[in-house]
């Protein structure tokens, strides 16, 4: 079977990179580094709560994800929305900007080893400006199964 309907990891702590690309491309700045939290509360659903830094700016949200087995149980396609905020401080301006980002992604789980890697692809699209092409997101990190 394809599809498997049990996970004995439920929980899952990692590390990330988020790249912005348009910053990558324009500014060569660094992007965010963060932690999360995901917990998978039926088969193949998970909610993930995460915090990530930037030098002056700072990105809080929770994202649903759905995950598609494609090689037993280690590898994952997963598709999913999130909402967040980004905190900021542009030229002495404090701001903060709500965004709703789609997800599209992978995610390995090495069998015997609670070590997993994922890599998302995540459009944004930020409120109050509406601006749906500014932010595109690669977001690529470590987690930890337990």
């Amino acid at each position: 079977s394809i599809f498997s309907f049990g996970q004995e990891n439920k929980n899952r702590i990692s590390v990330f990179s988020e790249i912005d690309v348009e910053d990558l491309v324009q500014n060569s700045e660094s992007g965010f580094w963060g932690v999360s939290y995901q917990y998978q509360f039926k088969s193949n659903q998970s909610l993930e709560g995460y915090a990530a830094l930037k030098e002056y700016n700072q990105l809080l949200g929770i994202d649903y994800q759905y995950d598609f087995n494609l090689i037993g149980n280690n590898l994952k396609f997963n598709l999913g929305a999130g909402t967040g905020v980004n905190f900021y401080q542009m030229k002495g301006l404090d701001g903060r900007e709500i965004f709703l980002t789609g997800i599209g992604g992978l995610n390995y789980s090495f069998s015997n080893n609670p070590i997993s890697i994922f890599a998302n692809y995540r459009p944004k699209v930020d409120f109050p400006s509406f601006d749906v092409l500014s932010t595109t997101d690669i977001r690529v990190g470590v987690g930890f199964r337990f």
